[in-house]
């Protein structure tokens, strides 16, 4: 059966309590016709409908618990309640032997007045909706433990840790980003304090931020100035180390949650609290 679910941020390492269902026994994606796909490698670019490939997924230590379920059982999930609706991190659709994966930006999870047509127009004051998308971020295969995507830097949310694949930015990129309008520089730091692994996660910030519309990256803004204790000066964020700068990496990564019952602010896979270095 065809298995629609919401994964929503908290920090329960149960999968029943991690994902919700939002609706059964509808096709909500598909697998394009022809699966063109290469091994995934940050220097091979794709070619027009291709798709990136990770063989023997459920082997790597970025694949998630409920790919290695041997059997997907959707009787244990409870539904997603209106409360969690702003929580959403990504959708994640069962549908036979594949998994469909979306992420969800704040700007795909639309509160609007609606009139909606049905047998009868009807008035919603407040109607909630989730924005899908045409193509899934990402295709797991579970007959040939594969899986397909297209951007990595759209599914590293999802898959925690596999930005470890991803290419370390160069010399000019790093100076290029840390240049950008809402980054003020200060206390002498430049591109030479920035080490490798900081390096490989501007790459992935930089590409996520070409894909942002405007809209979008006020979004960002307003997020990082709200979750990461950053501080800000003609509306830039400042940065006077590398920790700042993570800081900020972390937010473009959309990586800060609040806990459902003390209300602290953490970075996701982690259970650092944002105060601490």
């Amino acid at each position: 059966m065809n298995q629609l679910l919401a994964k929503v941020k908290n920090r329960n390492r149960n999968i029943s309590e991690n994902f919700k269902k939002v609706i059964s026994d509808k096709s909500i994606y598909f697998t394009p016709l022809n699966l063109d796909s290469v091994d995934y490698n940050p220097n091979t670019l794709l070619e027009n409908g291709q798709w990136y490939k990770i063989s023997q997924f459920s082997e790597q230590e970025f694949c998630i618990d409920i790919l290695k379920e041997q059997n997907f059982d959707s009787v244990e999930f409870g539904m997603l309640s209106k409360e969690d609706f702003t929580k959403i991190d990504y959708l994640c659709s069962y549908e036979g032997d594949t998994f469909y994966f979306q992420k969800i930006r704040p700007s795909q999870l639309v509160v609007k007045k609606r009139i909606n047509f049905g047998e009868a127009y009807e008035y919603d004051a407040n109607s909630k909706s989730i924005v899908i998308s045409s193509f899934a971020d990402a295709i797991y295969n579970k007959s040939n433990d594969t899986l397909y995507f297209q951007r990595l830097e759209s599914i590293t949310t999802i898959f925690k840790g596999i930005d470890i694949l991803y290419k370390e930015a160069t010399e000019q990129e790093t100076e290029a980003f840390l240049h950008r309008d809402f980054i003020a520089l200060s206390n002498d730091f430049n591109s030479s304090k920035v080490n490798k692994s900081v390096r490989k996660k501007i790459a992935l910030a930089a590409d996520a931020l070409a894909n942002f519309s405007d809209e979008e990256k006020q979004s960002m803004v307003d997020y990082i100035k709200n979750t990461s204790g950053l501080n800000t000066q003609n509306n830039a964020f400042i940065i006077s180390n590398e920790e700042e700068l993570k800081k900020l990496l972390f937010g473009i990564s959309e990586r800060y949650y609040e806990t459902p019952i003390s209300k602290q602010l953490r970075i996701a896979n982690s259970v650092i609290n944002v105060t601490l270095d």
